[in-house]
């Protein structure tokens, strides 16, 4: 409830938690840690595909108004201080990298575009 004549709540950094079920109780226990600032939100969705989740919790994040979003995977256990960090550099976009539970390839590409090749039959 809002108190008539205070301003609006903040709206900082919304905390964006796509998944498919339960989460263990390890990755609770570090969500309730973290250090977030203030006016930050934390949104769970479930339900759909991990990635039409993504889109759509973006999609209604943006329409409230947050300046910032941060995606936390359900699977994935974060150092307490990891939004201000990644905030303190000050940038438009940042992200972190952590270790796979498997071997994965990363896959770069280029938006020039190249020239066809065309090849002729013998």
């Amino acid at each position: 409830m809002q108190i008539q004549g205070a301003a609006p709540p903040k709206k900082f950094c919304a905390v964006l938690v796509p998944h498919l079920g339960e989460v263990s109780s390890e990755w609770a226990v570090s969500l309730k840690n973290m250090q977030c600032p203030d006016g930050t939100q934390v949104f769970f969705s479930r339900g759909m595909p991990i990635d039409v989740t993504r889109e759509q919790m973006v999609k209604d994040i943006l329409k409230e108004g947050f300046e910032w979003i941060f995606f936390l995977d359900s699977d994935v256990i974060m150092p307490n201080n990891t939004i201000p960090t990644l905030l303190s550099h000050n940038l438009p976009l940042v992200c972190g990298v952590y270790d796979a539970k498997r071997a994965f390839i990363l896959r770069c590409g280029s938006a020039q575009r190249r020239k066809k090749k065309t090849h002729r039959g013998i």
